[in-house]
């Protein structure tokens, strides 16, 4: 695993116009077509960040290598945040995501598996994480702290 941050971390955040990170604070900017808006100044804002830490085990409980691990903001929240950091697994299946802001989230893995025989010499694919057989991301919440023992399931490819 990586070595700790210091006590004090913190990450930028998405940031509103006209520099909040508070989504119904927010300001539109109104431009119509020929004209020209200026003087469109704003911070972007800092947040504290936190750590994401877990697992990846395939369907048989058994840590998984080098699989991807992604973490995304959780589309329910309205808003497109895309993706909140990722990770490849070591080879205990133990993973680390830094610099993560408090929130809601879902984590996925795909596991890589190169397929050989291409004209290219070989190409890759991947599987998908899966929770309970679904293909559903784990869910989790980033509260003001570190979060730990996250499980996240992948299938393995079949060979």
């Amino acid at each position: 695993m990586p070595e700790p941050f210091g006590p004090a971390r913190t990450t930028i955040a998405t940031t509103f116009y006209p520099g909040t990170t508070d989504e119904a604070a927010a300001q539109p900017v109104v431009v119509t077509a020929g004209t020209e808006v200026g003087n469109i100044v704003f911070t972007m804002q800092s947040v504290p960040a936190f750590r994401v830490s877990g697992l990846v085990v395939d369907e048989e409980g058994r840590p998984v290598a080098r699989a991807i691990v992604t973490l995304m903001g959780d589309p329910r929240s309205g808003r497109f945040m895309g993706p909140a950091g990722s990770a490849q697994t070591q080879d205990d299946g133990r993973f680390e995501i830094g610099e993560v802001p408090s929130g809601n989230y879902g984590v996925t893995a795909t596991v890589p598996t190169r397929v050989s025989g291409s004209v290219s010499g070989g190409a890759y694919t991947f599987s998908s994480g899966f929770i309970g057989g679904t293909g559903s991301p784990t869910e989790i919440v980033v509260p003001d702290a570190d979060v730990s023992g996250v499980r996240v399931g992948v299938r393995r490819p079949i060979q």
